[in-house]
This record gives C-alpha cells, structure tokens and sequence, in this order.
C-alpha cells in the first residue's frame, strides 16, 4: 500500500497511540500530589500555555467533573473531558467526551525514596481525515512540547513550595 492510500484509508478513527512523559521532584509526594492531580486546575499551571481547562461542573476533582480543554493555537479547539477514575493519593484520569479525540489521559503520582514521580500519559486515536492532518502536522508535536513545558512548571511550583516550607521549619527551630 502506498503512503497516499494509507494516508486517506477508509477508516474514520486512527490507530491508537500513546504519548508518555514524567518528572522527578526531589520532594515528598505530600508536597507534589495535590499539585499534579489538579493539573489544568492547578496555580502553577503555565499562563501562556496553549492548553486551558475551565470545569464544567460544581464541586471539587472528583468522579463525573467535567472540563473543556481548549487548544488556542493554531486554531480554536475544544474538547470535553470527564474524570471517570480518581485517587487523591496518587491517580486522576480524565476521559474525551468530545472534540477529534478518542481516549483518555491520566496523571499519576509515585513516590520514590529520593524524591517523586509524575507520569503523564495520552492513550488516543484522531477522529476524522482533517483532524488526523492537523494532528500530524502541528499538533502532536505542539502537545508534546506542551507537555514537556507544564511538566517543568509543576516541577518548579512544588520545588518552590517544598523549599519554603523546610525555611519555615528551619527558621522555627
């Protein structure tokens, strides 16, 4: 088969794929957990970051919220998430209701005897022939360096609240 036709094969929905990333933090996961589950939530969250999230719904991160992401560039995309899985000590995943994805992503916290891990990962497939193009042209790449960003700033955000906290003792005792 040639790239063409695998390219604009009959099938609407693309073949899964999965995007993995994570963070060490040398601090408790005490310190990070509450962070990193609250992702798009969160005040470390990066301002300038092309992704945004807004809840849908009331009450805090739980089973059933629901949240629209919306990609600011290169176009206005939205999609609707819901938490369908949810441990406040260490697992939040949030699954697509809506938009040209199909699948879900999760946020899990382990800790580490020198410090914490954050995993990030987006199991999807691309719904439809202008979106696998879009996906593959700009966006997958602009996820990937989005990823990498948000990660850095929780990173910082719990480094900065770890280190204040120990000053804190420190100046105490």
């Amino acid at each position: 088969m040639t790239l063409f036709a695998k390219f604009f094969k009959k099938n609407k929905v693309s073949q899964e794929q999965i995007n993995r990333h994570f963070v060490f933090i040398e601090a408790p996961k005490a310190c990070v957990v509450h962070a990193a589950l609250l992702w798009g939530e969160g005040e470390w969250w990066p301002k300038d970051s092309v992704a945004q999230f807004q809840r849908q719904t009331n009450g805090g991160l739980q089973v059933g919220a629901q949240y629209l992401l919306m990609i600011t560039k290169p176009l206005n995309i939205k999609f609707l998430l819901e938490v369908t899985k949810y441990d406040p000590q260490k697992f939040v995943e949030r699954t697509f209701k809506s938009g040209m994805i199909v699948g879900c992503e999760w946020t899990k916290v382990e800790e580490r005897s020198n410090g914490t891990r954050v995993d990030y990962e987006l199991q999807y497939k691309i719904k439809g022939l202008f979106s696998k193009v879009l996906w593959n042209l700009f966006l997958k790449k602009m996820h990937e360096n989005s990823i990498k960003t948000i990660l850095a700033c929780l990173k910082n955000h719990c480094l900065q609240t770890y280190q204040a906290q120990e000053q804190k003792k420190f100046n105490q005792g």
